[in-house]
């Protein structure tokens, strides 16, 4: 088991005795900055700007990385930085992006270091509620506690009530477990993936290393352990980026781009996950 806090400290909670916790909206822009630094998609004032992950494009990564590397380099090997998709204090990530935008959002959460957090529906792509009642003083908050979709049906499949204590997504596309369990390429099947991927390989623990090769759009880093790496591009804004790749890959995850030898062609709101091919010995002649 693991101790978490939800300070949004990650540094100090861990100095004081605890594993891992998360980063949050409150002390500092960077969790922020990430999916919620519109306002609208934020629950304060107090951060505003342009959110990374958008497909406006006009977000700066740099506010995360510059913070989160620092409170990374503090915890050491003592401890870990818990990566939240979302919790029930926040509108949800799904809100104001599509299907895909939340395919490149979720390639993020699922590869970088630390602990992956997912609020449940987040892994489908639930949308916040806006309009919904305040129950026990949820007030806005209350829209991102919303039944799990589970499928088609009355409340989702969640509750047989006629009175819910909450609704849920009344949308005709709402998304659903059933719905996209039957998809190969759904966000779920998609977060599937990534989370055998991150169990399989040692280059997503906490004992790998991170390298960042690119800041802007794409955001582009290496996962590495010894001379196993995996490459991760992705590309929140909807316009076309190209990345210069080593020949030897072996790709994972390939949403909306397309690979011709060394080189990597994103379309808009694309991501790429691939490992690179060992380097094989030279052949020694006698």
């Amino acid at each position: 088991f693991i101790l978490v806090s939800e300070w949004g400290k990650p540094a100090r909670a861990v100095w004081t005795g605890f594993d891992c916790d998360f980063l949050l909206h409150s002390y500092h822009p960077a969790y922020t900055s990430l999916f919620r630094h519109e306002e609208g998609r934020n629950v304060t004032r107090e951060y505003i700007g342009n959110s990374y992950f958008d497909k406006a494009g006009k977000g700066d990564i740099r506010i995360f990385l510059e913070h989160f590397f620092s409170e990374y380099e503090k915890i050491g090997e003592d401890g870990a930085i818990g990566l939240i998709t979302g919790n029930h204090d926040l509108p949800r990530i799904g809100y104001g992006r599509t299907q895909e935008e939340m395919k490149v959002a979720m390639t993020f959460i699922l590869t970088m270091p630390g602990v992956p957090f997912v609020y449940y529906g987040d892994e489908i792509g639930m949308d916040f509620a806006k309009d919904v009642p305040s129950k026990e003083g949820g007030y806005i908050r209350t829209g991102a506690r919303t039944p799990m979709q589970w499928k088609a049906g009355k409340n989702h499949g969640f509750s047989h009530s006629d009175t819910p204590y909450l609704p849920t997504d009344a949308k005709p596309d709402a998304p659903t477990v059933e719905q996209q369990l039957s998809d190969e390429k759904s966000l779920l099947n998609l977060v599937r993936t990534l989370v055998k991927l991150r169990v399989e390989n040692p280059e997503f623990s906490q004992a790998s290393t991170m390298n960042v090769l690119a800041e802007g759009y794409p955001f582009v880093y290496e996962r590495v352990v010894g001379d196993k790496k995996f490459l991760i591009a992705l590309n929140p804004a909807d316009r076309e980026c190209s990345v210069a790749i080593p020949s030897a890959i072996k790709t994972v995850v390939a949403h909306n781009v397309s690979v011709d030898n060394q080189h990597l062609q994103m379309g808009g709101i694309s991501c790429f996950v691939a490992e690179i091919a060992r380097r094989k010995r030279p052949e020694s002649f006698c």
